[in-house]
């Protein structure tokens, strides 16, 4: 599990040794900036500040953490992290081999069911975003999700066989990402109409929103969404 960490403006990217789900409580277990130590970090604080880019299902549980079993196991580095504290690197040299700076993707691309939940994890599934641009060059379109969620989200569906009502979406309340025998089917399964940029018209609509397509990738930007606090207020 890799996670792009945001903190005080600055970002970083960590290797994610544990997560603790609970809403608004949320936690990873990761390194810090300089990567010398490992500690707890809040997932919303009070904004979101832990983006997981590559999502893992972790095998081993321990109470309300889950992660890889030799973490969750060592006694001695759970104690190091209470209350906030830090867990150094020299005192737990087995973290040192992943302390390498990690070099994401420009864009990351969907092959794999993990890759989708990667997706629709850090997207939280398009829930309260609205499309911001639309771009079509002959087979292929590329859509700007502005998120309430603290990212700007641009997806490209390569290899569009089929679409219908995107120009028709004011604002996603829930969408479904699923891997077919041919391709991908990207569809929105619950949203206001309108148009591009938010505009809520609430005219009715027959159908859902969908494109299916080849091949799909996508890139994250981390900042705050100024379209959709302005939908919000």
């Amino acid at each position: 599990m890799i996670a792009i960490i945001s903190e005080n403006s600055v970002e970083y990217v960590s290797p994610v040794f544990a997560i603790r789900q609970a809403g608004w409580q949320s936690e990873v277990l990761a390194f810090d900036r300089e990567r010398t130590h490992i500690r707890r970090i809040k997932m919303w604080y009070p904004r979101r500040q832990v983006f997981i880019v590559d999502w893992e299902e972790f095998d081993c549980k321990k109470s309300a953490w889950e992660g890889y079993d030799r973490i969750l196991q060592d006694r001695e580095l759970w104690k190091a992290v209470r209350f906030g504290k830090k867990a150094s690197t020299e005192d737990f040299p087995q973290f040192k081999e992943y302390s390498e700076e990690i070099i994401l993707p420009e864009w990351f691309e969907v092959k794999t069911e993990r890759d989708i939940q990667s997706l629709m994890n850090v997207s939280m599934g398009f829930h309260d975003s609205i499309l911001t641009r639309i771009d079509t060059d002959e087979n292929d379109r590329e859509i700007e999700f502005d998120t309430p969620w603290g990212c700007i989200i641009t997806v490209k569906f390569k290899g569009v066989r089929a679409s219908g009502l995107i120009d028709r979406i004011g604002i996603i309340y829930d969408s479904v990402l699923e891997k077919t025998d041919s391709g991908y089917t990207w569809r929105v399964t619950c949203f206001d109409s309108g148009e591009t940029g938010g505009i809520i018209d609430s005219l009715p609509v027959s159908g859902e929103p969908y494109i299916d397509c080849d091949k799909i990738e996508w890139n994250i930007k981390i900042g705050k969404s100024k379209y959709c606090a302005s939908i919000k207020e």
